[in-house]
């Protein structure tokens, strides 16, 4: 599956302004919150209600920011 949504460039700029993205798994599941590390892999976000997520990007269908 490949991976939809923001270029690196503004994945790197969601991550500096700490802006809120939603992801959409391909389960279904939805998460909201700020991006704070990404790599080739994963990425690991702090969910609005203060939770840390590791999503591992094979199971993101899409993102975007919030």
């Amino acid at each position: 599956m490949e991976l939809k949504g923001p270029s690196v460039a503004e994945l790197k700029k969601f991550m500096r302004f700490e802006t809120s993205v939603d992801f959409y798994t391909i389960t279904n599941q939805h998460f909201r919150g700020k991006i704070m590390w990404a790599d080739e892999a994963a990425f690991q976000i702090k969910l609005d209600n203060e939770k840390i997520v590791t999503l591992v990007r094979t199971a993101v269908a899409y993102y975007s920011a919030a």
